[in-house]
């Protein structure tokens, strides 16, 4: 093999679902691979044997092997931000206030709204998942009882004093 597997970027997340906590692993670089683990540990593993099991799969179709991910030195961690004298008043006082750095606070409120936007990304996935799920039942269910059912129309009798509309008294 002409790359290493550990110098892909995998990601491992712990997730919590249904009240049960395993780690999911995911490649940047192969995104349609997700290997899931009890451990942060195992989930790794299995995301460095599925990246070799890849390697192999490729080289026999004749697919070239993605190249890892260059790591980009564009981010230092350092950012120069200007902002309003209003909400730097405010931001310096919600950080005196939680006894951090000015510093400390942004990074914390930053990293709050990117999680945020994360969580509310997978939260609508699983919804649009849901939702084209029941969808689907949906229609199975009235193929159903269309098939099972046929609907019939009404037989209506008169006579001289009532009508009944299939034996009930109208």
């Amino acid at each position: 093999m002409k790359n290493d597997p550990h110098t892909y970027a995998i990601t491992v997340q712990k997730i919590q679902e249904d009240g049960i906590d395993y780690f999911e692993s995911t490649i940047k670089e192969f995104p349609d691979i997700a290997v899931y683990g009890e451990t942060y540990n195992e989930a790794y593993e299995l995301a460095i044997d599925a990246i070799e099991t890849s390697f192999q799969l490729l080289e026999e179709c004749g697919i070239d092997i993605p190249n890892p991910i260059a790591k980009d030195d564009r981010y230092s961690g350092r950012v120069t931000l200007r902002m309003m004298k209003s909400l730097h008043a405010i931001s310096s006082e919600n950080a005196e206030s939680e006894g951090v750095s000015l510093n400390s606070y942004i990074t914390s409120v930053l990293a709050e709204k990117v999680g945020v936007s994360k969580v509310m990304t997978v939260i609508s996935d699983k919804m649009n998942f849901m939702l084209r799920e029941l969808t689907t039942k949906a229609s199975q269910t009235s193929s159903v009882m269309l098939i099972n059912f046929p609907i019939q129309q009404p037989v209506i009798s008169s006579s001289t004093q009532d009508t009944y509309l299939l034996g009930n008294q109208l």
